[in-house]
């Protein structure tokens, strides 16, 4: 086969198949799970200092390692009060230190993003932990 018959039929090829890059494009729809976890549990003393630790847990660690999460404040008739954000780490683990003064209710949230790349969608959705009741002695 001369060398213009070669070039022609790679160039059908091309154009009957797609590029190459595209060939493997696809769209990814995850939904992380967010645990946490107070320390110390239970009544607190003003001025204490509390830990809340956790993992952003999903099937492909696009969303999960190396994320933004955030310690939110639920604020009565008010709305949410972001408190602090962090960088899970390459396991999706994460914490948070505060010092607590009075009796508050937090959660930690996932915002969520998406990438592309080279015709690969990732959408990592929202996500929120379950409530963190702060609640002060005395």
């Amino acid at each position: 086969m001369g060398r213009r018959a070669a070039v022609a039929v790679t160039a059908a090829t091309f154009l009957l198949m797609g590029i190459p890059a595209e060939v493997g494009a696809h769209d990814v729809a995850l939904t992380p799970g967010v645990s946490r976890t107070k320390v110390p549990k239970g009544a607190l003393e003003r001025g204490d200092l509390v830990a809340v630790v956790g993992t952003v847990r999903t099937s492909d660690s696009t969303c999960f390692a190396g994320v933004t999460v955030e310690l939110v404040r639920v604020v009565q008739n008010v709305g949410e009060r972001v408190l602090k954000s962090t960088t899970t780490g390459g396991n999706g683990n994460y914490w948070f230190k505060r010092r607590v003064r009075k009796d508050q209710r937090w959660f930690v949230r996932f915002p969520g993003f998406q990438t592309v790349v080279a015709g690969h969608s990732h959408t990592c959705g929202l996500a929120t932990s379950k409530g963190i009741r702060i609640r002060i002695a005395g």
